[in-house]
């Protein structure tokens, strides 16, 4: 009977390991494998419970694929060369947070006013989410945001790591303004960029090359 114990107990502790050394590679995939639907009209309520929010895993993620109808993608954050290609919702829950960057107030508008958006640092990940921006992201580096209709280029002009406390940065300001906000590798501070806009341009006036990378992740 013990002998039986220990082998319940050893495929138990077996089945564990495998679990946690194949969690993460399938957390990440299923993240990045998340291809939204862009939604042009606005006919739907936001949430913006920051409560709700949590530390990423695989069950949120799996939960927020099986509930994705409910996440409302607006736009793309992206850059190239870093391959930073995440969508843009509006709200904040776990769901959304789970597989997108988010806008953190009501009724903020690309190239207008400060538009701030969060987004999960994907441990272990050098593309989901904010990760890319984590790791790749510093002063003078430029990021665009877009609509689909038209593409906002802003310069990132500072960074900081600050408190999760610390709300100054997502004060409203009169200049255009983009504020990206994620979580260092400790997950205890938060770091902060702050962009200018330099550049906007109608969509349709892209690359075809760029066109082309942002359909690998979105569906129009």
């Amino acid at each position: 009977m013990k002998r039986i114990s220990r082998n319940i107990l050893a495929a138990i502790l077996a089945t564990a390991g495998i679990l946690l050394i194949f969690c993460i590679p399938i957390t990440n995939y299923m993240i990045t494998s998340f291809h939204p639907k862009v939604e042009q009209q606005k006919s739907y309520n936001v949430p913006y419970n920051w409560d709700d929010v949590k530390l990423i895993n695989l069950f949120s993620v799996i939960k927020a694929r099986i509930d994705h109808p409910e996440i409302h993608v607006i736009g793309a954050i992206y850059n190239e060369k870093i391959k930073l290609n995440t969508p843009v919702a509006e709200g904040v829950d776990n769901t959304i947070f789970s597989l997108c960057a988010s806008t953190l107030y009501p009724n903020e508008k690309m190239g207008k006013g400060n538009y701030t958006i969060a987004a999960h640092n994907v441990r272990y990940s050098k593309t989901a989410l904010f990760s890319p921006i984590y790791h790749n992201v510093d002063v003078g580096n430029q990021v665009n945001v877009t609509d689909f209709n038209t593409n906002y280029t802003y310069q990132i002009i500072a960074k900081k790591v600050t408190s999760p406390q610390d709300y100054s940065a997502l004060s409203p300001t009169k200049q255009a303004t983009l504020t990206l906000i994620t979580c260092d590798r400790t997950n205890k501070k938060r770091e902060i960029y702050t962009g200018k806009l330099v550049k906007t341009v109608p969509f349709n006036q892209l690359s075809q090359h760029t066109k082309n990378y942002l359909a690998q992740k979105f569906e129009r």
